[in-house]
């Protein structure tokens, strides 16, 4: 065949292969195509005793997020982060903290995208906000703290000083752990220490393979001006022959197991709909009072007003049960005003002695 005749064939296939988009790359969807929690209709539905838990400890957790950290802009990492941001948006609806909401798809897939900088900065992430006093803490499930490491490589020292994170479970020291969250989920949580406990690790497994709308990101894409997260519909590599693409496609296939729009959508609608309900917006109003009390009184060494909130908690009936949620939610305060820099006086062990009309258990765990 001349070599004339081979460029011709080779010429029309990258015209055909052009013309239909689906041959030249595998299909992908933006996750900005995730439908909004305020275009959501309300829709209970029975799923199982997990989920009421969840549905529980995430509004604690984000009552705590709003009173620990005033002031502070707060990052939803996606996926694992879905869900808290739904509900923070629908508790700050119409507040000043609904500003303060945020939710960023960043992961170990698309961390390294030549992209990834700039859509930090469309984020409102960047080494100029940051210098110029934007403090942000960036909120995920866990564990070990490499996405937020990651982040915060990408600014100068000065500027990545002011990235926190915050986490629902962290191995890492300066990270704090929600063991407020934790304890809807093991009702030991308050006495494991969360940076060893592997049973609270799988605790948390429970939260993480919840359903997802979108496959992990593994890159960005500049869609009309704006930078999109985006994911394979399908994964090339499970089709491919190679063997190295099959190993990689079936270690990204665990990541990726919990994808189900529909059960992801009928999660969220649920989440709204449990919401909407009166006794837990009132729920959370307290639960917020309660905190912001607490955070009062560590800095201020009222220790006093610590016993008169733990015995005040009469919506928890049993005393027992009343004393892990308390438990749970000193010892996290503690930890998180540590983590800001505030000094504290007291250790972990005598504060649960102080606040308790009993003695509190020696148990060295909780540090």
């Amino acid at each position: 065949m001349k070599l004339r005749q081979v460029f011709m064939i080779l010429l029309f296939a990258s015209v055909y292969v052009s013309g239909f988009p689906s041959m030249a790359a595998p299909a992908q969807e933006s996750y900005n195509d995730r439908p909004d929690i305020f275009q959501i209709n309300p829709q209970r539905t029975e799923f199982d005793a997990n989920w009421e838990s969840i549905k529980k400890a995430q509004l604690i957790f984000v009552a705590q997020l709003l009173e620990l950290y005033p002031e502070k802009q707060l990052y939803f990492l996606a996926r694992d982060g879905e869900y808290l941001f739904d509900l923070a948006q629908l508790a700050t609806k119409g507040t000043s903290d609904f500003n303060r909401i945020h939710l960023i798809n960043v992961s170990r897939s698309n961390m390294r995208d030549r992209n990834f900088v700039a859509y930090l900065d469309q984020q409102g992430i960047s080494e100029q906000s940051l210098l110029a006093g934007k403090e942000i803490i960036l909120i995920d499930s866990g564990y070990n703290g490499s996405i937020p490491d990651h982040i915060k490589f990408q600014f100068s020292d000065q500027a990545s000083r002011n990235i926190q994170s915050q986490f629902i479970l962290s191995k890492d020291p300066k990270i704090p752990s929600s063991r407020s969250f934790l304890l809807f989920l093991n009702k030991n949580a308050h006495q494991l220490n969360p940076k060893n406990s592997t049973e609270l690790k799988e605790n948390l497994l429970a939260y993480e393979h919840l359903e997802k709308h979108n496959r992990r990101s593994t890159h960005f894409k500049k869609i009309n001006g704006t930078y999109h997260p985006m994911s394979p519909v399908k994964d090339p590599k499970a089709e491919s022959s190679s063997r190295v693409d099959k190993i990689i496609a079936s270690m990204q296939a665990s990541e990726n197991v919990a994808v189900d729009p529909e059960k992801s959508l009928e999660r969220r609608a649920d989440l709204l709909a449990d919401w909407n309900l009166s006794s837990s917006q009132n729920f959370f109003i307290e639960t917020r009072k309660m905190f912001k009390k607490i955070r009062q009184s560590l800095i201020t060494e009222n220790y006093q007003d610590l016993q008169s909130l733990r015995s005040g908690m009469l919506m928890v009936k049993s005393e027992n049960t009343r004393n892990q949620i308390f438990d749970s939610y000193l010892l996290d305060a503690h930890d998180i005003l540590k983590s800001q820099g505030v000094k504290l006086k007291i250790n972990k062990v005598d504060l649960l002695r102080t606040t308790l009309s009993r003695k509190a258990p020696m148990c060295r765990s909780i540090y």
